[in-house]
């Protein structure tokens, strides 16, 4: 798995490649917590280029959303998440934990919003 951050004003984009697995789960969770540690908390999941995700990608996933959300501000929104992981999602439930955006523009712009 490959990950790189854009910064932006109102969010970081983190675009993740490849497989989100038990391999790479902490990888991204590693990116997130160094986000919070220079004070980004609204970020933005670009998963138009994952590949695959695992039960570890998922919990990696959910994890990052309620440690950000245990801070009290800012929240973790996905961006062009392919079908095949909307339907994940959608049967584990964790469609409610996550807002989704069709693009990444629409994310930030939801996060310049105010969240």
């Amino acid at each position: 798995m490959d990950i790189s951050i854009r910064e932006y004003r109102q969010a970081d984009v983190i675009t993740i490649r490849g497989r989100l697995d038990s391999l790479s789960a902490d990888q991204l969770s590693q990116a997130i917590e160094e986000a919070h540690q220079r004070g980004k908390y609204n970020l933005v999941l670009d998963m138009s280029q994952v590949e695959f995700l695992s039960s570890a990608g998922l919990r990696a996933l959910i994890g990052a959303q309620r440690r950000t959300a245990g801070l009290g501000w800012g929240e973790i929104t996905l961006a062009q998440v392919p079908p095949r992981m909307v339907e994940l999602l959608d049967l584990t439930g964790f469609t409610r934990d996550f807002r989704s955006f069709e693009t990444v523009a629409a994310a930030l712009a939801y996060a310049s919003n105010g969240l």
